[in-house]
Parts: structure tokens; sequence; C-alpha cells
């Protein structure tokens, strides 16, 4: 029996030759770089569990932004002149603490800050710049410790460098309740910027300075109080404990970060990027850089063609009976609420065709051949975005040219037949 093969025959506006394909698939993609959100709108890929993110970036005043989770604070100074400024830290702006015992940020306390016995992180950028003898004991990074000073019992935790004539001068601590931890052997109070995570992971309490482990100790102490959160101070301690430096890139998870995501967050800081890849979310109506493409099954032949909405696209070839697919992928984070945007497309073309559908991506079958006009929509939280348009200006549709192959056979008498 022969077998009928069916050869797609097209007359190419591109190249004016014949040319032999198999069936083709036709596919329209829309890249947009800018689609969906606000105008100057920033998305924010944090790390897991991030509870709080003070960047110290704020060029004046007195309010301390939580740029994740919302719990601003506030500058607390006695109004001399020696009270905190902001300067050029880390990455952007950085506050400068002049070691003035009555200034610090405050910031009021949040149940998400209540670790208990469980895994915390504690994270920043520092630069002490103060006394490393004398009656300076434990300069506070931050603490969230109760007062008056000298409280008894102690609550809450304190990370801060430790100057007590048994410890390694000028290494981080972390204290919590009555409890002080003191691991470290690298001292971080040479007058350079330091990248320092504390952090509490299934009872050890892990210290990283640069990106790098540099002690460990078992840890079972309660973390919670209700005591608001302080940037430069620890009001607890009877001991001196004013900053004298710069802080910067303040966080705190309800989580330990894996040693990969501190040794990435070190390496962002040194080249001036902070712990949250950060890109401008999309604007609702922007579609930019359609891609078309078509395409037989030999995946060596493809004809491509880029432009934007509202452009012509060339002579598309097609076989009758082929789906033209029209799709886009985004490049950036949409600031939808809901949890997917409403998209629907329409299509409309020669002898009244008209075609339409509800999702993406939009596939229809032309029947004649000529213009075709597409439209996407979309909707994002009620909002009609701007549509996008595109026209395929001359679709050619070909039919199949069926060729019969020839079938050899043998016969029963072991002859040859052949036939067509």
């Amino acid at each position: 029996m022969g077998v009928v093969l069916c050869i797609l025959l097209i007359t190419s506006a591109f190249s004016g030759a014949a040319e032999k394909m198999e069936r083709t698939n036709i596919t329209v993609l829309a890249t947009t770089a800018s689609l969906w959100g606000v105008d100057g709108a920033i998305s924010q890929d944090c790390p897991p569990c991030m509870i709080s993110y003070w960047k110290l970036d704020e060029p004046s005043g007195v309010v301390v932004n939580d740029s994740y989770g919302g719990n601003n604070g506030g500058i607390q100074t006695d109004g001399d002149s020696s009270e905190p400024a902001w300067t050029t830290g880390k990455v952007g702006n950085g506050l400068y603490f002049a070691g003035d015992a009555s200034d610090s940020v405050e910031i009021e306390d949040d149940p998400g800050l209540h670790f208990g016995t469980g895994d915390f992180a504690l994270e920043a950028w520092i630069k002490y710049e103060g006394p490393t003898s004398g009656p300076v004991r434990y300069p506070a990074i931050m603490s969230k410790r109760p007062g008056p000073p000298g409280s008894n019992p102690l609550e809450g935790f304190c990370l801060c460098l430790t100057y007590w004539p048994a410890d390694v001068p000028g290494t981080l601590l972390l204290r919590i309740e009555d409890r002080k931890y003191v691991p470290c052997s690298t001292p971080v109070d040479d007058g350079g910027w330091h990248h320092v995570v504390v952090q509490r992971c299934k009872g050890t309490v892990e210290f990283y300075v640069d990106g790098q482990l540099d002690g460990t100790a078992a840890s079972n102490k309660d973390a919670t109080t209700k005591a608001g959160l302080s940037l430069g101070l620890d009001a607890s301690s009877s001991f001196d404990t004013a900053w004298e430096g710069l802080l910067d890139e303040v966080a705190v998870y309800r989580c330990c970060l894996s040693s990969d995501i501190i040794n990435e967050h070190y390496k962002l800081g040194l080249t001036g990027e902070g712990y949250c890849l950060e890109e401008e979310l999309c604007e609702c109506g922007e579609w930019n850089n359609i891609h078309v493409s078509w395409t037989d099954l030999d995946p060596n032949t493809i004809d491509e063609w880029t432009g934007s909405c509202g452009d012509v696209v060339g002579t598309v070839l097609s076989c009758k009976g082929n789906s033209i697919t029209v799709d886009f992928s985004s490049t950036c984070n949409s600031s939808c609420k809901q949890l997917e945007p409403h998209y629907s497309w329409n299509v409309t073309g020669p002898q009244g065709y008209e075609e339409q559908g509800s999702g993406l991506p939009a596939e229809f079958i032309p029947l004649y051949g000529g213009t075709y006009e597409v439209i996407l929509h979309a909707i994002c939280d009620g909002e009609e975005c701007i549509s996008c348009n595109l026209t395929l200006g001359k679709v050619v549709l070909s039919e199949c040219e069926c060729s019969i192959t020839v079938d050899k056979k043998v016969s029963s008498d072991g002859g040859q037949t052949w036939s067509e």
C-alpha cells in the first residue's frame, strides 16, 4: 500500500522563491518590560521570613522607615549638637551616631519580633569609630531589652561589641536574657565597614563577619520581650553602650539564613546593593518588545519578527488548518493584588472572520488569506489596561500538496511488484 505524504507549498514573500515546508506553527510572543503597577513603584525580592528592613537611606529628618515590614521608627535625641546625622553609608545613605548616651533610633514593639526560644537572625553593616578602652563596655548595634539600667531579671536580646576584660576586645556579643554569648575571634572595631549576621538556628547561635562564620554557641534562652527595639543603644545596661560610628542596612528575620545567602549579602554590599533584589514594577498598559516567530517542524527553519504593539507584521506564511498562537511573557513583576491578572483577546479578519477568548495564549485558525487584527486585553485589580493591537499584514494560506510515495511489495512467489 502506498503512503501519502502532504507537503506544504508556500510562495515566500520574503525570498520571492517557492519553498517546500512542513506543517507550520506560528507563534506571536509579546515580552513586556512594563505592564503592571504604579509608575515608579518598586518590587522587592527579599529573603524568606524577613520581618523588618531599615535601609537607613533617608536624606534628612527624624523618621526611620522600615522598607519591608512597616515597623517605622524615629530618632531620639537630647537636642544637643551631637545628635545622629544622615550621611553616606555602605549602601546609599547611613546613620552616624556620635556616641551620645541619649541618642538612638526607637522602634515600637511588634509581635513579629517575639522570637521566644526559636530561630531568628540579626543583620547589619557596621562601622565602629568609637573608643576601644576606658568606660566603654558594650557599644550596641541593636537592642530589644527593657529598662531601667540594671533591670533584673533581664529580658530580650542585645547585639553589640564587647570590651569586657575577659572577652576578645572589639568582637561581637549577643546577649539573650541574662546570658551572653562571645565565641568570636575577629575584631570589627578597626574603623572600616563590616557586614555582620548573628542568628540562632535550632539552638545554636552563629556569628558571621564579612560573610564568614566566626563562632558558635549553644542557646536555649527566651528572646521575647514587649520592649521596643533600639538601634545604637542598649537602655537596659548600666554600662556605656552608646554606638559611635555608622549603622546601615539593618534587618531582622524570623528564621536563620543560609551561609550562601549571608555570603551573597556581603558581596552585594561590596557593590553598593542591599539585601533585596529590586526591580521597577510594570506599569499597566505598556506592552513592549513584541516577538513574532513561525517555524515548521524542522527547528532549523525559523522566520522571526520583532516590534511593538501597533506595528504591522509582514507576510505570514501558513498552511490551511494551522493555528496561530499569540502570547506574551513578562520580564518584570506584577503588582496586581489578584493572584493573576485577567486576560482576554479577540481577532478579526477577512470576510467577517471573528474569534475571541479568555485567558492566554490566544489561539485561532485563520480561514481566509488576508489581514488579521489581534488585540490582547488585560485587567489588573479591576482596572482595564491599554490593550495591545497587532496587525498580521498578509496571511498567506496554502493548500497541502500531496504526493504519492513509491511502495515496494514482495509477492508470494518471491517476485517484486511496484505500485504508486
